[in-house]
């Protein structure tokens, strides 16, 4: 799999991310923004939204990472962690 450089910066740097939705945790009480994630490029395949909620952070375990292939991150800061 073929990930570019500014890709992946702004992946590892924005966003960590999991293959099965149940584990994701998100703490607040609006949801401001949301991640689309997907197995194939091109935003295709399998795909996922997780809402963000404004000034929180999302714990995503790093197992989707390995199979993500796409993203589409909103403008602004997303803080997430590696479990």
């Amino acid at each position: 799999m073929f990930i570019s450089k500014t890709f992946f910066l702004v992946l590892s740097t924005a966003l960590a991310v999991n293959a099965v939705p149940s584990n994701i945790e998100t703490r607040g009480t609006d949801a401001a923004a949301a991640i689309t994630l997907c197995s194939s490029t091109n935003l295709s395949g399998d795909c996922m939204t997780v809402p963000i909620n404004s000034g929180t952070c999302a714990i995503l375990p790093s197992t989707l990472f390995l199979k993500l292939s796409s993203a589409s991150i909103p403008s602004g800061s997303i803080c997430t962690f590696f479990l």
